[in-house]
């Protein structure tokens, strides 16, 4: 399988660095603010994402400290809690099943990322 990601430390802090994918429709940086700022090391994220491609509910909704989520089965959107405030913070689209194999390469690598920095 092709990743169409990698991860950097900025700041003492870890990013994923999103590829230009033509299914993303927005802003990469709006889902790349989105790992950092609201999914870091939650793995509800991936339950809630797995409940809406099994079909047990329809849609899901997820506020968080920089964005807001909002799971369908073919697509999701994150848009930012701040775009009436500032003009330039655009929604990004994601296909809900490519959001998963997101979060889950950024859970799995913010894992490593913690263990690191505990030694």
């Amino acid at each position: 399988m092709k990743k169409f990601w990698k991860f950097s430390i900025i700041q003492g802090s870890l990013w994923m660095d999103i590829d230009d994918i033509p299914e993303i429709v927005g802003p990469k940086e709006t889902l790349e603010a989105w790992l950092h700022t609201d999914v870091g090391d939650y793995h509800g994220f991936l339950k809630v994402i797995d409940d809406v491609l099994a079909g047990n509910i329809e849609e899901n909704y997820l506020g968080g400290n920089g964005c807001n989520l909002t799971v369908r089965y073919d697509f999701s959107e994150i848009h930012f809690n701040f775009e009436d405030v500032d003009p330039s913070a655009k929604p990004c689209t994601v296909p809900t099943k490519l959001l998963r194999e997101i979060v889950k390469a950024w859970l799995e690598e913010y894992e490593k990322f913690r263990a690191s920095k505990k030694k």
